[in-house]
């Protein structure tokens, strides 16, 4: 139970090793830990008695119900999407990944592959074995064959119906199936064909693909159901015929019984015995009916994983959800905030809240309990009860519990909401695309039409607002905006920062910049910056002003930067939010890869001569 939590919270392997404990006094030392949402679980793999998961957040191994592992980009994974699974003749299990490129497990460490040695692209989305041992790859711009030394790549342009190949297959000839954007297309290690599969929709998009014992193809495609090729002609499959959904997303085989199992976008999942369909739901017991990844083991044994739900697992009679993590709603964060113990999150899935042990998750309801939406682009903390949230549809409120909401009914100017602050007298401010909005403690009230991003208050209560035309400043009594005219390094201001000597901190299209209350300041990439889209700002404890970029983390201690990308332990690129923990460590929202925590490097510990 221990292990599941760990995966639950992110802490990868080392939590993991505790049937070998290390000594007391060499607890092992973690500068960075991933915490991201592991119920999306995008690939499944059951192979030597071992269940792996590849899920929007990592990679998790178990064994006899034990979790063996969990792997991030902390231990090498070239991204935290993982959209593929694989094992070869060797043993060594293959991992596909959203963005980071392939990744090969020899049982010790992770190797990486990328475009930039000849895989097509870094969107994996489909990987299969052939008889020689070979790896194919199917990627968002081809598809590719590994034979162990180098790469064999094809396109459109070589007959490959569509750039796009989410699934794969080889058959019992050695042919390969490609699930394409247009269709299913053939390599037979000469030439392709194509079969478009068309429909109302013209070619159908093919989700999943899979080869039975009689040597049928099976393709399951979006919102155009199921097709069978017996070899000579194509039979359709729909909801008329018994498929709980059209949309199908994954298919697999039954090793015990040899039915087909169709996994399909919220409408559950259904078994095939070659006579009819037998749909399973919510209701017979599947963690959720969104399934779209389908695993079957030897011992009759059937694996679903779910969007949302974890894991579910089938016996035959019964259903039960084998895995369910607790963690951040969605892997795209936001907004991050922090008081004392608890750390707030603003995701595209609603709102988190981690004390260091449990999650609390805050979605939107219908009846009013709840976020007015789930996309949270702002957090402000308002004294021990009270909690801001600028969503996407409107701004909510949660007080002692209870929750109200507003919206352009209350005076804001949009529901579109990009920040809240609470300013030094107790009024909160809001940013949106279409001005600027103050609470009285009844109403909003709007100040002008500028598309703001970020807020921060000074030490005299003045408010600073990054927007696409500038800093904007308001003093209680006029409106200032400065421009590239005064030297602000670019218009496009997405973060502002007050530092304790009430210097101004901006975070720009066009790098970082800071005014003195005299002149500008700017740094960017030639400076040591990641990027130049910097999108989010921090002080730590020490002063140090940490910034989020398009590319990667940086920190200025005053003298010079450094940046910290995946390689580094970073869970995604793309930093969207930074909050400095009361601990001393660093909080770190990304986009698409979940939170990452630094708590900064490890100290080495020399023992004590005696002489």
């Amino acid at each position: 139970m221990l292990c599941r939590r760990a995966l639950a919270l992110g802490l990868g392997i080392a939590c993991c090793l505790a049937s070998h404990p290390l000594p007391a006094r060499a607890e092992p030392c973690r500068p960075w830990i991933t915490y991201s949402e592991v119920n999306q679980v995008r690939a499944l793999l059951v192979r030597d008695g071992q269940l792996w998961a590849g899920t929007q957040g990592g990679l998790a191994r178990w064994e006899g119900g034990a979790l063996l592992a969990a792997y991030t980009t902390v231990e090498g994974l070239g991204a935290g999407d993982i959209r593929a699974l694989a094992q070869d003749d060797a043993g060594a299990v293959w991992a596909g990944t959203w963005g980071g490129g392939l990744a090969r497990w020899d049982g010790r460490r992770w190797r990486a592959f990328t475009a930039s040695e000849g895989l097509p692209d870094d969107r994996v989305d489909a990987l299969a074995i052939d008889a020689a041992g070979a790896l194919w790859a199917g990627t968002a711009n081809g598809v590719a064959r590994y034979d162990g030394t180098g790469w064999t790549t094809y396109a459109v342009a070589d007959g490959l119906a569509h750039p796009w190949v989410t699934s794969l297959a080889i058959d019992a000839t050695g042919r390969l199936w490609c699930g394409t954007g247009l269709g299913v297309s053939v390599f037979d290690g000469d030439s392709w064909q194509t079969h478009p599969l068309t429909t109302t929709y013209g070619a159908s998009a093919v989700q999943a693909i899979v080869i039975d014992p009689q040597q049928h193809v099976w393709a399951g495609a979006w919102r155009s159901g199921l097709y069978e090729y017996d070899g000579l002609q194509w039979r359709h499959y729909t909801v008329a015929d018994g498929l709980p959904s059209d949309d199908v997303r994954a298919l697999a085989v039954d090793r015990a019984t040899g039915h087909l199992w169709a996994g399909t976008w919220f409408g559950g999942v259904a078994e095939y015995d070659g006579q009819g369909w037998t749909a399973y739901t919510v209701q017979d017991g599947l963690a959720s009916d969104g399934v779209v990844a389908i695993a079957t083991d030897p011992a009759g044994q059937r694996w679903f994983g779910t969007a949302g739900g974890g894991i579910s697992r089938f016996h035959g009679a019964t259903w039960e959800t084998w895995f369910a993590a607790d963690g951040p709603p969605h892997n795209t964060i936001q907004a991050v905030a922090t008081r004392g113990v608890q750390v707030w999150f603003g995701t595209l899935g609603g709102a988190s809240r981690y004390d260091g042990a449990t999650w609390r998750t805050y979605r939107a309801s219908a009846n009013g309990a709840g976020l007015i939406n789930d996309s949270v682009r702002g957090i402000a903390l308002d004294g021990p009860e009270r909690v801001w949230f600028a969503t996407a549809g409107g701004i909510s409120l949660l007080e002692q519990g209870s929750w109200r909401a507003y919206t352009t009914t209350h005076g804001l100017p949009t529901l579109d909401v990009r920040a809240v602050v609470v300013d030094r007298l107790g009024y909160a401010w809001a940013a949106t695309s279409a001005g600027i909005a103050a609470f009285d403690g009844k109403r909003w009230h709007a100040y002008g039409a500028a598309d703001a991003q970020a807020i921060a208050v000074d030490g005299r209560n003045r408010k600073w607002f990054g927007a696409s035309a500038g800093l904007i400043a308001y003093d209680g009594s006029a409106w200032q905006t400065r421009t590239v005219a005064e030297g602000l390094p670019h218009n496009q201001v997405w973060a502002v920062l007050v530092d304790q000597e009430e210097r101004v901190w901006v975070g720009t299209e066009g790098g970082v910049g800071r005014w003195d209350g005299v002149a500008w300041r700017a740094w960017t990439a030639a400076d040591g910056l990641a990027s130049n889209s910097v999108h989010a700002l921090a002080l730590d404890g020490q002063g140090r002003l940490w910034a989020g970029t398009r590319e990667g983390l940086s920190v200025y201690d005053g003298q010079r930067w450094r940046s910290f990308a995946v390689a580094d332990g970073l869970a995604a690129p793309w930093v969207k939010a930074l909050a400095a923990g009361d601990e001393g460590a660093l909080w770190i929202g990304t986009w698409g890869g979940g939170i990452s925590r630094y708590a900064g490097p490890c100290r080495v510990r020399l023992p004590l001569l005696l002489r």
